[in-house]
C-alpha cells in the first residue's frame, strides 16, 4: 500500500489513504455490516445471499469508484466532485453517489471540513422513471416465466438470490 503523509495542526503527523486504500476500507467495512432490512442477518462475501450482497456492494459504490481515474492518489474534494457531478442532478444516481462520495469523505482527515461540503449539496431526487402497470393476469405470467427460469440457474447462490427475491414479490404454491 502507498500512503502520503500529510501535517494537520502542524505538530500532529497523518496518514492520508489514497483511493484504493479507502475503497478497500469501505469494502470491508460493507461486508462486515447487517442487511439493512433483517438488522440480525450479517452480510456475507461467499454463501447464502452472497450473490444479492455483491450486486448491491457493486451498485451502491464500486459503480462511483470506477468514475475515480487514478486510484493510487490522494483523494481532493474536486476530484470528489467531479465523478459526482458526472450524474445528472436531480436523479437517483446524483442522490446515490453522496453515500459512495460521504464513505470517501469519512476517511479523510479533514473529515468535517469535507461532510459540511457533503451536506450543502441538495440531493433530493426530482427526476423519475415513467411509472408502469400490469394487470394481474400479466404480473401472473411474468412471475410464472421468472420462477421457471430461476430454476434453471446452475449456480446455487445465484439461484438462491433470485428464490429469495421472487418470495418478495409474491408467494405463489409450487406446481
Amino acid at each position: 500500500m502507498s500512503f502520503g503523509h500529510g501535517i494537520l495542526n502542524k505538530s500532529e503527523k497523518v496518514k492520508l489513504l489514497t483511493y484504493r486504500d479507502i475503497f478497500k476500507d469501505i469494502k470491508d467495512e460493507y461486508f462486515v455490516g447487517k442487511h439493512r432490512n433483517v438488522p440480525t442477518q450479517s452480510r456475507t462475501r461467499d454463501g447464502d445471499g452472497s450473490a444479492s450482497y455483491w450486486k448491491s456492494y457493486n451498485r451502491q459504490y464500486t459503480y462511483y469508484f470506477k468514475k475515480f481515474p487514478d486510484w493510487d492518489k490522494i483523494p481532493t474534494w474536486d476530484e470528489m466532485m467531479a465523478v459526482w457531478e458526472s450524474c445528472k442532478q436531480g436523479t437517483k444516481d446524483f442522490r446515490d453517489a453522496k453515500i459512495a462520495i460521504s464513505a470517501i469523505c469519512e476517511r479523510m482527515p479533514n473529515e468535517d471540513e469535507l461532510m459540511k461540503r457533503v451536506n450543502k449539496v441538495r440531493t433530493q431526487q426530482t427526476i423519475f422513471r415513467e411509472e408502469q402497470n400490469i394487470t394481474l393476469e400479466e404480473y401472473l405470467a411474468w412471475y410464472d416465466t421468472a420462477y421457471q427460469s430461476m430454476l434453471g440457474i446452475r449456480n446455487r447462490l445465484h439461484r438462491e438470490a433470485r428464490s429469495k427475491w421472487l418470495w418478495a414479490q409474491g408467494k405463489r404454491k409450487k406446481q
